[in-house]
């Protein structure tokens, strides 16, 4: 079953319980977490900034890791391969461009002849 783990108040003086089922705390209303009945009372519940506070020095301290560089490696230089120039075929060229036949721009009245 889940607990009760903080209550919060917002501006408008709607009142927050929030829950946990194991997942991380969820916020539900607090006549819902009265009507439910969940361990502890509303009354005994601490507020979200203490909550907070709590987590923040429960949560061990971030250490830097020491920097730790790479060793250089160097890649080895290739050499292009040797290519006999008689065997190389030609760079392929693009087909003459062929402009579509000219059509008359329809006019009204205008039908174009029958064939």
């Amino acid at each position: 079953m889940a607990k009760g783990v903080y209550k919060n108040k917002v501006r408008d003086g709607t009142e927050y319980a929030a829950i946990d089922y194991g997942t991380g705390p969820i916020e539900i209303p607090k006549y819902k977490y009265e009507q439910r009945a969940y361990k502890p009372p509303y009354d005994q519940l601490i507020t979200r900034a203490a909550y907070e506070a709590q987590q923040a020095a429960a949560a061990p301290p971030e250490a830097e890791a020491p920097k730790v560089e790479a060793p250089k490696v160097e890649a080895p230089k290739a050499e292009a391969p040797k290519v006999d120039a008689a065997k190389v075929a030609p760079p392929k060229v693009a087909p003459p461009r062929v402009e579509p036949p000219k059509v008359q721009p329809y006019r009204a009245g205008y039908l174009p002849p029958r064939r």
